[in-house]
């Protein structure tokens, strides 16, 4: 086989092969990044709901840090009105209702 035109031309497909695969390849890449970029922002705003409600301290903690002396009274009275405060709205919200995208009712 030493027609020039037969190299030529499997050089030809070769390039082509090869450009076909670098496409699929960055397509493939670019894929992949953008499912991780979507999953890392579901996660962040799934995150960002479920700490909307959150007042910072338990009545527990209140009480123990009243008790060491490290929250006056008054203090301790403003916590627990911000905190029954924090409740009433959750409540006032109504259940958080489950995602049933990922599982389907049955």
């Amino acid at each position: 086989m030493n027609d020039p035109m037969a190299y030529r031309l499997l050089a030809q497909v070769d390039d082509s092969v090869r450009q076909i695969t670098y496409a699929c390849l960055v397509l493939l890449v670019l894929l992949i990044v953008g499912l991780v970029g979507v999953s890392f922002v579901r996660r962040w705003m799934k995150s960002s709901d479920d700490q909307s409600g959150d007042t910072g301290f338990s009545l527990s903690e209140l009480r123990r840090l009243q008790k060491e002396g490290k929250l006056s009274d008054q203090e301790y009275q403003k916590a627990m009105s911000a905190i029954s405060g924090a409740v009433k709205r959750q409540a006032e919200r109504g259940p958080v209702k489950p995602d049933t995208r990922l599982n389907p009712p049955k």
